[in-house]
């Protein structure tokens, strides 16, 4: 398969859900409307029984359980049956959020920094990551150019959208390296030197190139010319992904959250000894 084969070649789309009904702004409205939602349910009628057990332990356990059964499930199909994009988990996983968000919500409003500060960090933070994931891939943009020796690339194809996107730089080609293993000679890693903007970068695959805080080159694919060893384009994919840092944010509190209950545990037993 040519370089431009795999650059004009349709993308299906025929998603269960289509993430983009979750992108900015509809994705910020649904977080803040339905967490002030959720803390005049907690706050008007949070000791009902209903909505004790909607933050209760025992919810909890259904929802994990519940979550990583069908996560084995979706691993063991294959990618195109867009199984993570079926309504049945995404309802999963709004639930799973709301349930965080009321006992997050809860401890907050009695928050004392000793008892309840690595819960709220641990499952705030899972909030945070999760809920960032969902409507970040409704704002994430994966893109495709093609980048050659002999002119500049300004635009990119989008292909859920079937139209050439601007960059707001321009990339050109200026060597192709593939490095091999010296005992038998097998490529090992194949790298591309371009011109970013008139700034020589070097992307290789596995390492992209961070172009912006929300955006990074990938390496994708090369081309010889005819009859000829020599590299003379490449394929670069453009993914942009506003909520990349929102989703590390998360993780960083719910690594924290989880230090800190550890060394509060282990505080305890060596006090115990």
């Amino acid at each position: 398969m040519t370089l431009s084969t795999l650059y004009i070649q349709p993308l299906d789309i025929s998603y269960s859900v289509n993430p983009a009904l979750f992108a900015s702004p509809v994705g910020w409205a649904m977080g803040v409307g339905a967490t002030l939602l959720l803390y005049v349910v907690e706050k008007e009628w949070g000791e009902r029984r209903l909505v004790r057990f909607l933050r209760s332990a025992r919810m909890a356990t259904w929802l994990l359980g519940l979550t990583a059964l069908y996560c084995v499930l979706g691993g063991s199909l294959p990618s195109w049956s867009r199984f993570y994009t079926t309504w049945p988990f995404i309802l999963l996983l709004t639930l799973l959020l709301a349930h965080l968000a009321l006992v997050v919500i809860h401890r907050l409003r009695k928050f004392s920094l000793q008892r309840d500060g690595a819960f709220v960090l641990t499952h705030g933070g899972l909030w945070l990551s999760l809920f960032s994931g969902m409507v970040g891939a409704g704002d994430m943009r994966e893109l495709q150019a093609v980048v050659d020796t002999q002119q500049e690339t300004t635009f990119a194809l989008d292909r859920k959208r079937a139209r050439m996107v601007p960059l707001g730089y321009s990339l050109r080609l200026k060597e192709f390296v593939t490095e091999q293993n010296e005992a038998d000679g097998s490529p090992v890693q194949y790298a591309a030197t371009v011109w970013v903007d008139g700034k020589l970068q070097r992307i290789a695959v596995n390492a992209p190139l961070a172009v912006s805080w929300d955006e990074d080159l990938y390496l994708l694919n090369f081309d010889r010319s005819p009859g000829s060893q020599v590299v003379t384009s490449c394929l670069l994919q453009v993914v942009r992904q506003p909520w990349k840092h929102v989703t590390l944010a998360g993780i960083a509190l719910l690594m924290t959250g989880t230090l800190w209950m550890l060394t509060k545990r282990r505080r305890k037993e060596v006090g115990r000894c």
